[in-house]
């Protein structure tokens, strides 16, 4: 067979192009014939006996070649219309394998392979799953349902996962393993042996403005209790009755708790405290206005301090505490010169708020003539401190004013105190 390129020169025939060749089976003169390329390779390829490749194949069905090495069959590879492929056998992948997609697998997947088996992301397995060499979970592992030990038992309840060295079975717990649960903020406390529940103590450890605790039940303390800060009773308060040895009450209404020394009893509640040591301060000093108008702060003695209430060295009365306070007041009026009657006027005055607290009361000194006063007076203290004086004051309309005021007296009978020329006692009421 000898190829005929026409002219002009072609140097790679097209599949269209006419090839000229000599049948060598007719030894005539019309032995030259003419055939495309397209039509001898179709012709070699389907039905020459020499032809390199041969055979046949199934439509949408990806070709195999046969044991022979030049014959075409069917593989078990199938591709449809839409472009999705089939494989009816198992598959091998040698080498990586990269899906951008999702896998679905109907039946086994295997992974075999010296190095680990990664997975990137979430997996999920709708049948079993062996794993036959190690597992590593470095993430949450979120366990459905049941999970079985080496003989397929699901263990029961409160069992634990032991490992038996070689495996791992489901075990009853062993003694000092703690089980059970809670809630945030209650402290555990034991339901049996060993399991924890919630308590009735609740701690709340940033409640505002310091931390709370919080217990929502009766509470018996056998011990000594110290209270750093306020304690709130929502219910009753129970402390040993005083008329029922043994026996715990809540008291009756208006007992307050005290203490007996060596425990705490309800009792009925007293009529009043007193806050001074000794109940007085007193002066023994002649207290007298130097001129008219200007008021006198009565002076009680060098001072005295309680923590509830202060009487300072210059006659201010300072309560420190809240609460109502009883006041008692004597003093001795007086005039040292002989000239007429004074007219005094005395008043209780407030250094806080600078008012006058109360009425003003008069009264009249003359020479040689000592005139005893009292007055009492309930002070109620709401915001401490609170400062209060006694005044004593005289009108400028009279020329025989100046000069009266307290007098010390001097003519007491042998032995006896001096009289003072004012006295203050103080004593507090209980709430």
């Amino acid at each position: 067979m000898a190829i005929i390129y026409s002219y002009p020169l072609k140097t790679t025939p097209l599949g269209k192009d006419l090839l000229v060749l000599t049948d060598s089976a007719v030894k005539s003169r019309n032995a030259t014939r003419s055939l495309t390329i397209d039509d001898l390779a179709s012709y070699i390829v389907g039905n020459y006996p020499g032809s390199p490749i041969n055979g046949s194949g199934t439509f949408n069905t990806i070709p195999l070649w046969t044991p022979d090495g030049k014959t075409l069959g069917d593989s078990n590879i199938n591709q449809d219309a839409n472009g999705d492929i089939a494989v009816g056998v198992n598959l091998i992948v040698v080498d990586d394998l990269s899906v951008q997609g999702e896998i679905d697998v109907d039946n086994i997947i295997t992974v075999n392979g010296s190095g680990d088996s990664v997975f990137n992301s979430t997996v999920t397995f709708n049948n079993n799953i062996s794993i036959y060499g190690d597992a590593v979970f470095e993430g949450e592992a979120n366990f459905q349902s049941s999970v079985t030990d080496q003989t397929s038992s699901p263990g029961t309840a409160g069992q634990v996962l032991s490992s038996t060295g070689t495996n791992v079975e489901w075990v009853d717990a062993a003694e000092g393993t703690v089980l059970g649960s809670g809630t945030s903020p209650f402290l555990p406390y034991w339901l049996d042996s060993k399991t924890l529940g919630d308590s009735p103590i609740a701690w709340f450890p940033t409640n505002t403005p310091m931390p709370k605790l919080s217990i929502d039940t009766n509470v018996s303390i056998t011990g000594i209790t110290t209270f750093l800060d306020d304690i709130t009773v929502s219910e009753a308060l129970l402390a040993p009755d005083n008329t029922t040895p043994g026996s715990h009450t809540p008291g009756t209404p208006g007992q307050v708790l005290t203490s007996t020394g060596t425990n705490v009893e309800w009792v009925d509640r007293s009529t009043y405290t007193t806050v001074i040591g000794n109940g007085d301060a007193s002066d023994f000093n002649n207290q007298l206005l130097s001129q008219t108008d200007s008021p006198l702060a009565i002076k009680f003695g060098p001072g005295i301090s309680t923590p509830d209430v202060t009487i300072t060295s210059g006659g201010v009365i300072r309560f420190n505490t809240v609460g109502t306070y009883f006041l008692n007041l004597t003093a001795s009026l007086g005039k040292p010169n002989n000239q007429g009657i004074a007219v005094l006027n005395s008043r209780f005055y407030n250094k806080t708020d600078v008012e006058q607290f109360g009425p003003t009361q008069e009264f009249a000194a003359k020479f040689a003539d000592e005139t005893p006063i009292e007055r009492s007076i309930i002070i109620p203290v709401d915001t401490a401190p609170f400062e209060l004086e006694y005044q004593l004051g005289v009108n400028s309309n009279s020329n025989y004013n100046n000069g009266a005021g307290l007098l010390s007296a001097n003519g007491e009978p042998s032995g006896w105190s001096q009289t003072a020329s004012a006295s203050l006692l103080i004593l507090k009421l209980t709430t």
